[in-house]
């Protein structure tokens, strides 16, 4: 996810309701669908860093 992206992920999630109806309300589908991608892939890198972690944890079970 580049840099726009990224901002376009930080207004979806973090804008007020009342801002992101207005959006919404003027939002082509191409928008929504471009929208929903974004949160597809964000899920996907958290899901990623989740799994990450959990390796790494599992790797240093023995040193804690």
């Amino acid at each position: 996810m580049n840099s726009r992206d990224r901002a376009n992920l930080d207004f979806i999630m973090n804008t007020p309701e009342d801002d992101f109806s207005e959006w919404l309300e003027t939002a082509t589908n191409d928008d929504i669908e471009y929208a929903l991608e974004l949160i597809r892939k964000s899920k996907t890198e958290k899901m990623v860093e989740m799994i990450e972690l959990q390796d790494l944890m599992a790797e240093h079970d023995d040193d804690m």
